[in-house]
Formats: C-alpha cells, sequence, structure tokens
C-alpha cells in the first residue's frame, strides 16, 4: 500500500474486531466446570502459590508453584499456569481491599472479567474465577498471533496487503477464535510456534545470529508451554538450509555453498537459548535445586512417558476409545477445512499450499521455511492414535498465510 498509515489504520481495526471476538463471551461457562483440561487447570492453579523469593522458583522439590509438591500432577507446560497463578494473585490483592494505584487497578479488571462488582473476593482469582484469568492469557496470546501473522504474510509475500488479508483472515477464523475462549495452553503455545515461525523465515533470508536467536528463544517458550512445541525446532532447521541454498547462486568453486560451520553455529545458538527459555519457563522439568541443575527430573519425565502411552492408544481410558477408526490425515484434514476454517478459506488455504509446493519442486525456495514444517508436522499429529483439532492449532496461521 503506498501510504503506510492507511495500513497501520487497517491493521488496528483488523486486531480490534479480532479482540472483539475473542474477549467477549470468556465467561462462557458461567463458573460451570464444563471443559475438562479447564478443570485439571484450574486444580492445579489453586493448588500453587507464588514463592516468596528467587531462589525457591529453581528448587524443584521445595517450590510451591510446583504442582508436585502440593500433591498434585500436572500434563501440560507451566508457562501460561504461571502466569495465571502470578496474576490471580495479584488480582486477590488487589481485592483485599488495599487503597493503591495498583489495587484499584486489580479491582477494576476484577470486575472487567467477572462483569459485576461483586468479584473481587478473598482467593477468588487463584480458585473459583482463575478460568476467566486463564482465558484472557489465551485471548490476549491469539491476538499476538494475529499480529505476527500480518508480519508473516507482509514478509514472504512481499506486500503490506498480503500481510493485512492474512490477518484479517486470522482474525475471523473461528478455531482461533473458539480456542482463545479456553484456559489451556494451546493458543499460548501457537502464539510462541508462529513468532518462531516468522524469525525462523527472516533468518533463512539473512542468516543473521539474532534471527536465529530469537527464534531459538521462542522455541523453548513454545514448549514450556505444551512439551510438543520443541518440535518447532524444525523450523530453526530449515531455515539453515533455506539460507544455504539462497547463497549457493553466488559462490564460486573457491567458495562452495557448504558453509557448515556457520550455520551449525546458528543452530547452536538457537538450541542453548531455547534450552535457557525452558529452563527459566518450566524449571521443573529439571532436578534443580540452583538454575544449573539442569538434570532431567524423572518425576517429570516419567508423567511424559506416561503421556505418551495414553495417546498412543496403548492405555484403554474411556475419553481415548473416540479416536477408534479414524482415518489418519483425512479425519484431521476434514475437520480443520469444514469446522475449524470453514471450507472457502480451508480449501484455499490447502491449494496454496499445494501451489508452494509445485513452486518449490520449480527450484523456488522462498517457502520452504513455513512449507516444510506445515508438511511435516501435518503428517505427524495426522497420523497419530489421538487426532484432537487442537492439535494442528499451530498449523493454522501458517496455512492462512498460504491462502
Amino acid at each position: 500500500m503506498k501510504n503506510s498509515w492507511h495500513a497501520y489504520g487497517l491493521l488496528a481495526a483488523i486486531l480490534l474486531i479480532g479482540a472483539g471476538l475473542r474477549f467477549t463471551g470468556l465467561n462462557w461457562d458461567e463458573g460451570q466446570w464444563i471443559h475438562p483440561d479447564e478443570g485439571h487447570m484450574r486444580i492445579i492453579t489453586a493448588a500453587i502459590r507464588m514463592p516468596d523469593r528467587l531462589g525457591v522458583y529453581f528448587d524443584t522439590h521445595h517450590s510451591p508453584l510446583n504442582p508436585r509438591n502440593n500433591g498434585q500432577r500436572y500434563s501440560y507446560g507451566t508457562l501460561p499456569l504461571f502466569l495465571t497463578r502470578a496474576m490471580a494473585a495479584w488480582l486477590d490483592n488487589g481485592c483485599a481491599g488495599g487503597d493503591g494505584p495498583g489495587d484499584r487497578l486489580a479491582r477494576a479488571v476484577a470486575i472487567l472479567l467477572v462483569g459485576k462488582t461483586s468479584a473481587c473476593g478473598s482467593g477468588s482469582f487463584a480458585g473459583g474465577y482463575s478460568a476467566l484469568v486463564g482465558r484472557m492469557f489465551s485471548a490476549l496470546a491469539d491476538l499476538g498471533t494475529v499480529l505476527v501473522v500480518y508480519l508473516l504474510g507482509r514478509r514472504l509475500g512481499g506486500r503490506e496487503s498480503v500481510g493485512l488479508l492474512a490477518a484479517g483472515l486470522a482474525a475471523l477464523t473461528p478455531f482461533l477464535i473458539q480456542q482463545a475462549h479456553f484456559f489451556t495452553v494451546d493458543s499460548m503455545a501457537c502464539l510462541f510456534i508462529t513468532l518462531t515461525a516468522y524469525f525462523a523465515v527472516r533468518a533463512g533470508q539473512s542468516g543473521r545470529w539474532s534471527d536465529f536467536g530469537w527464534a531459538g528463544l521462542t522455541t523453548g517458550l513454545a514448549a514450556a508451554c505444551k512439551i510438543d512445541g520443541v518440535l518447532a525446532g524444525l523450523l530453526v532447521v530449515l531455515a539453515g538450509l533455506l539460507w544455504l541454498l539462497r547463497r549457493a547462486p553466488h559462490t564460486s568453486a573457491k567458495h562452495p555453498p557448504t558453509d557448515w560451520t556457520g550455520i551449525v553455529a546458528r543452530w547452536i545458538l538457537a538450541g542453548l537459548l531455547a534450552l535457557i527459555a525452558f529452563r527459566v519457563a518450566q524449571p521443573y522439568a529439571f532436578e534443580g535445586p540452583g538454575f544449573l541443575g539442569v538434570r532431567i527430573s524423572t518425576e517429570w519425565f516419567d508423567r511424559l512417558i506416561e503421556i505418551a502411552h495414553e495417546q498412543s492408544g496403548e492405555v484403554d481410558f474411556p475419553w481415548g476409545r473416540q479416536w477408534t477408526d479414524r482415518t489418519p490425515i483425512v479425519f484431521p484434514w476434514v475437520n480443520m477445512v469444514v469446522w475449524g476454517m470453514g471450507i472457502p478459506l480451508g480449501v484455499a488455504a490447502w491449494v496454496g499450499w499445494a501451489a508452494i509446493g509445485v513452486e518449490l519442486w520449480r527450484g523456488r525456495y522462498r517457502y520452504l521455511v513455513p512449507w516444510g514444517w506445515v508438511t511435516l508436522e501435518f503428517l505427524y499429529q495426522g497420523t497419530r492414535w489421538v487426532k484432537a483439532m487442537r492439535y494442528n492449532l499451530p498449523l493454522y496461521p501458517l496455512l492462512i498465510v498460504f491462502a
């Protein structure tokens, strides 16, 4: 667009519409425990509490933030959980009757979330109202995803209008809006994976250390929301391969394109920063007690193994029987196209995916990073025993850009 101010105005309008759709009706269940995963998150939020000093935060076996120290088993990433618990503590402190500016602001936010002046009460937001706090973070995260879709579409499409159209479609995508209304980890994981895709695309185009570093950080944060977020690391790998492919036409016999030393160094940087981010945001995956105590926690790892057995169908839980005879690939594809996106956008997204595949076959690698990741991730998720729609949520932003 010729006038950038017009573009920024349109982007602001898109974000306002997206915010309206995401923040309206957060109290959709009116306090009832309808969503089973939300119930799990609510129980854990009420059980844990913020430590009184920073040193305790990394002390796995003594921290009050560790669900295991409070007689609970937790199955998801701790970053969304900790943010929700910290916000709940702030709101509850504000509701305790203080008269400082922060207390008044906390009470205003509490009333805004619940929709009534009687919202404030002792422990309300660490208890019964914790789902509203978690849903608020989900809505904020998904609105952030809409913004990143704009940045990603503008960079890949090479035009402001591509970014704006992609953001507009993302703001109106049904499944993104629905998941933004749940106190789960999926919307926040989706945001960090989409950020990883954005920085990985930049890294593949520029080869800059900073882009690889940011991609590593967001990968670690994605994994701290949901362990499957570690698969975003494949985006960083693809970024390195794209950078090598882009350098190839400008090399000669004296300077071959296989600059593996440089790219491996960038991968190592991204990996180290991912580990640091994961160490900070998912501290109880490690034994501790200090920051450098990075031996993997056997309790955390054993729980991962249990979850893997549950999701493979090896363990016969009643909730797992719904996946019997679900056709691999076809079942999740239909769910995404018909219900998650709606047929017009869903078909356009996969037609775009096919068109990009043809371009890659012809040696045009502009979309290699997101296309390669979407393809491999969809094949992986679409062939597992559990084929829940939310497992493919991180694919939606990239497929919208393809559309």
